[in-house]
């Protein structure tokens, strides 16, 4: 939820701010009001996925990092979110939003890194 809160407050903060108005809410007020809205959204069950379509997200194949670019976003039969990356001429892969960090990164020094960590615990 942490990382979705600040995913969101992100997003908020870099919002086109000049007379945007949401409801009540005008965005040319503080960041505390950025926080707030995120909070409320998060309450009422918008989920901030980590990366959009388009981007290119960082994986591991064998013992090596590959680009993988964001092909969609789609929820599964149980209704959870996932973002599907490819890597021609692989066939696309399928992460859940607790993978990143784990099996998919936003950047390649965070999948080297851990690649490293991987290769080091033997």
């Amino acid at each position: 939820m942490g990382d979705m809160r600040k995913r969101l407050i992100e997003l908020i903060l870099n919002a086109p701010r000049k007379g945007v108005v949401y409801g009540d809410i005008k965005l040319d007020k503080p960041v505390q009001t950025a926080q707030s809205i995120a909070d409320h959204l998060l309450a009422n069950g918008v989920v901030a996925l980590p990366c959009n379509v388009g981007d290119t997200v960082y994986g591991f194949h064998l013992k090596n990092v590959l680009p993988y670019s964001v092909k969609w976003q789609e929820t599964d039969d149980r209704g959870e979110w996932r973002v599907v990356a490819q890597y021609p001429p692989m066939a696309p892969r399928f992460y859940k939003l607790e993978d990143f960090g784990k099996t998919v990164f936003l950047t390649k020094e965070q999948a080297e890194q851990a690649l490293k960590e991987r290769v080091d615990d033997g």
